[in-house]
């Protein structure tokens, strides 16, 4: 997985970059734990940047180890950082600078970044720092093992040092009077950058117009709420923000404001820091909860690492349903995207990641929320949020089908421009030579290609009653493509197929090498297998056709209007015979008789009871109405036995 995932970014600076210019001079390594690295899933690894097995397993692979061998650096992550803190000391009272940067340097960093360290008993940065010069010079003259290390390490520094300047003297290192200005020049770069990056995480882009129908309008009133962030260029200078409460509107302003279209107009603004949130959610005064009620659009941005201000957030989508009803919620998160859950989420209008809080990216964030700009990036990590796995997205769509080439070398020298071009011959083989053939590019489930190293399989069959898989080759991927080489050594039909798991549809190529003669190549696109669009249930068989059918063995409605007809006709019937017979009232009850027992009759049929269903199905509409005239008959029957006894 890391060679598939992780590792490839830096290989293409390193063994696999594209020419000697390419390759960057050192490579830095994060503190980062794994689970299962060695062998053992039960164990995990210290962090990478203080294990020495760990570390020397990964620059051992052969994409580093050459450059390794030729003076490439390994340079520390922060040794000060919070996480080396929690590592070493997790009662937080006894930190020992000098041990963590011993065991940085055995790890295999050439240099160590200091950062803010500061040991437990040291009263700041810069005292620590100098204790752990002194510790790592006693050890070079006491310990020659240690100082052989030592001078391995500076000696590929200074080579890398003397590979960037002609000569190590200030006029030399320090930058040109106008280096500022050309940085400046290349503004659009990183604007760029952040437009490719920008990733919508929840909903699906497909759903987007539906929940979020269009931007803001100039009459909506929208909330800030922005995780005000603030560092230092070094340990003496002032603290200063990286995002400030008011730069998200501040954006808004100058792209959509008075001066810019009149899309929003300042009055309609609002803009709160996350302090605010805590005070308003631990039931404290604050503007805050004003500016929300008469809000139509809560915007929250996500700076940092810090993890309460998740937590501040799963407090205010949980704990204030009530403001926030009816409302646009969008957050915005200008780092991670894994630190909310699925009801998190689910109780949020529109997700995105940008990834970084540099100045372009909030700029990219505020065109994102006036829909100018359609995020086109895709997750570089898992989200379990949204059930986003790394490993599924970046593994081969399988609903593409694979494209399959004849693997022929392009012309050396390129045609002139004035020359129509030849179209490519078609390659003929004979038995006895060997067959190149490449895929297209293959893609995975965010539509970009394949991380190199994913193995596709090639496989050479023979059709026919003799046939059978001749030959297999699994290849890896670069840059999405894949390329096999086949020896033809049958005759018959051959055909060549390519799968990728879970991708297993490709192109066919086939060559017919029965006649003894050249072969020619032929590319066929596969059959698409034919499947309905939904599977339709067998229907009953129904013993009549038109209004009165009768399907599911139970009389419908149309049956029943019938019924009632014969039910009035008997119960008119019966009172006019027993009014004739005897007297009116022996007529009515004659009536009511015979009306009942059609109704107890037709009443068996309709709900199901033994016997019934059968009868249905097989005498059908017929049935049903003789079967209410028998239920008539019996309460006719009845009818007549009680007159007789009434009259004895």
């Amino acid at each position: 997985q890391m060679k598939q995932i992780e590792l490839p970014p830096f290989f293409a600076v390193t063994g696999n970059a594209p020419s000697p210019q390419a390759k960057v001079d050192g490579l830095l390594v994060s503190h980062i734990r794994y689970q299962g690295f060695q062998g053992n899933i039960r164990a995990s690894t210290r962090p990478i940047s203080f294990d020495p097995q760990a570390l020397a397993q990964i620059l051992a692979l052969p994409q580093f180890a050459s450059w390794r061998g030729n003076g490439g650096l390994i340079v520390s992550d922060d040794l000060g950082s919070q996480a080396v803190r929690q590592f070493y000391d997790p009662s937080g009272f006894n930190f020992q600078a000098r041990l963590v940067a011993l065991n940085a340097f055995l790890a295999g960093n050439d240099m160590l970044y200091l950062g803010n360290i500061r040991s437990s008993e040291d009263a700041d940065s810069y005292t620590t720092v100098l204790r752990v010069l002194d510790y790592f010079a006693q050890k070079y003259r006491e310990d020659p093992a240690f100082a052989q290390r030592v001078n391995a390490a500076v000696e590929r520094i200074l080579q890398a040092k003397y590979g960037m300047y002609r000569d190590l003297s200030l006029p030399y290192i320090l930058p040109q009077t106008d280096y500022k200005n050309i940085v400046n020049q290349s503004s659009q770069i990183p604007f760029e950058i952040a437009r490719q990056a920008a990733t919508l995480i929840s909903p699906d882009l497909r759903e987007l117009d539906t929940v979020l129908p269009g931007p803001p309008d100039y009459r909506d009133n929208i909330v800030f709420i922005t995780d005000v962030q603030t560092a230092r260029q070094c340990s003496t200078c002032t603290e200063q923000p990286i995002i400030s409460q008011t730069e998200f509107q501040d954006v808004v302003l100058r792209l959509y404001g008075p001066s810019a279209g009149g899309q929003v107009f300042i009055n309609h603004l609002f803009s709160h820091s996350f302090d605010d949130l805590k005070v308003m959610l631990d039931g404290g005064d604050t503007p805050l909860l004003d500016d929300l009620r008469r809000s139509n659009w809560v915007v929250l941005s996500l700076a940092g690492t810090d993890k309460d201000q998740p937590v501040t957030i799963q407090r205010f989508l949980s704990e204030h349903q009530d403001l926030l009803r009816d409302k646009h919620v969008i957050l915005f998160s200008f780092s991670a995207p894994y630190y909310l859950d699925a009801t998190d989420i689910s109780k949020l209008t529109a997700y995105y990641d940008l990834y970084s809080k540099q100045p372009p990216f909030v700029d990219v964030a505020a065109r994102l929320l006036y829909r100018e700009l359609t995020p086109k990036g895709a997750s570089p990590v898992s989200v379990l949020g949204i059930g986003y796995d790394l490993i599924t997205a970046t593994s081969p769509d399988p609903g593409q089908t694979i494209s399959l080439f004849a693997d022929i070398p392009l012309p050396s020298t390129p045609e002139s421009l004035t020359t129509t071009p030849e179209p490519t011959a078609v390659p003929f083989y004979n038995v006895g030579d060997t067959v190149a053939v490449r895929t297209g590019e293959i893609l995975d489930h965010n539509g970009n290609s394949v991380p190199d190293g994913t193995v596709v399989r090639f496989i050479m069959t023979l059709t026919g009653e003799s046939g059978g898989i001749l030959q297999q080759v699994d290849a890896n991927t670069t840059d999405g493509i894949a390329r096999a080489s086949f020896r033809l050594d049958k005759t018959g039909m051959i055909e060549i197929r390519a799968s990728s798991e879970p991708a297993t549809v490709s192109d066919i190529i086939q060559l017919d090498v029965t006649s003894g003669e050249a072969a020619a190549m032929t590319v066929i696109a596969p059959i698409p297998t034919q499947t309905p669009l939904f599977e339709v249930s067998p229907t009953p068989i129904s013993q009549e056709t038109g209004l009165f059918s009768i399907t599911d063995g139970h009389p419908p409605f149309s049956v029943w209007i019938l019924v009632v007809l014969v039910l009035m006709l008997g119960t008119w019937f019966a009172y006019r015979i027993g009014s004739q017979i005897h007297n009116r009232r022996w007529g009515l009850r004659w009536a009511l008789s015979v009306l009942l027992g059609g109704l107890i009759a037709y009443n068996y049929l309709a709900l199901g009871f033994p016997g019934s269903t059968a009868w249905v199905s097989t005498s059908g509409t017929w049935g049903v109405l003789v079967w209410t005239i028998l239920g008539e008959m019996l309460g006719w029957i009845g009818g007549w036995i009680w007159s007789q006894r009434a009259s004895d």
